[in-house]
């Protein structure tokens, strides 16, 4: 299939500010992203086969301080090797950033690892249209499309690292206060 053709799951947002991600941005992007058949689908690419797998409009909605919201437009089916749902590329929160992920469409499947797990947990989260999911702050996610094409509308706000405040010492009068007197020094 050729990489211009029409492709009806990708709403028409001319002059909005996007990202699009081919099939050759996965294979490409650093840290290497696993993939199942990762040689049968440089092959794909080679022979010019380089579908987008998703596209991001960004900043949808109008900024409110740390807050941004982005959305996503998942293509449906599988890789070309056919081995692995369609996908995001992948990556690392920084840790200081909160995620909250609406899918809108579609079905997903929402990836996360914390760092410093040292189980290395992977969470699944299942969305179905109307669904949230989180993604904690320093996380890594991964978005995996069950049923596409799909939308997920993303809200991400920039939140101060938590510091444990030491106790409050107790203030000491100076004079003693007069008999009746209520309050604290």
């Amino acid at each position: 299939m050729p990489t211009d053709a029409v492709r009806p799951w990708l709403p028409d947002l001319r002059g909005a500010d996007m990202t699009v991600t081919r099939l050759s941005d996965l294979l490409a992007a650093r840290p290497a992203v696993h993939t199942v058949a990762r040689d049968a689908l440089r092959w794909h690419v080679q022979a010019g086969d380089d579908p987008i797998l998703y596209r991001v409009d960004h900043d949808v909605l109008p900024p409110r301080g740390p807050w941004t919201a982005d959305r996503t437009t998942y293509g449906p089916g599988l890789l070309p090797a056919g081995a692995e749902l369609v996908r995001s590329v992948g990556g690392w929160s920084p840790p200081t950033r909160l995620g909250l992920h609406q899918c809108l469409t579609g079905e997903i499947v929402l990836l996360t690892a914390l760092p410093g797990d040292p189980a290395r947990t992977l969470r699944a989260q299942v969305c179905r249209a109307g669904d949230l999911a989180v993604v904690p702050p320093g996380a890594w996610h991964l978005t995996a499309v069950v049923d596409g094409p799909a939308e997920v509308f993303g809200v991400r706000v920039d939140v101060a690292p938590h510091r444990p405040q030491a106790p409050r010492r107790r203030r000491r009068c100076r004079s003693r206060p007069s008999p009746g007197w209520a309050g604290s020094c």
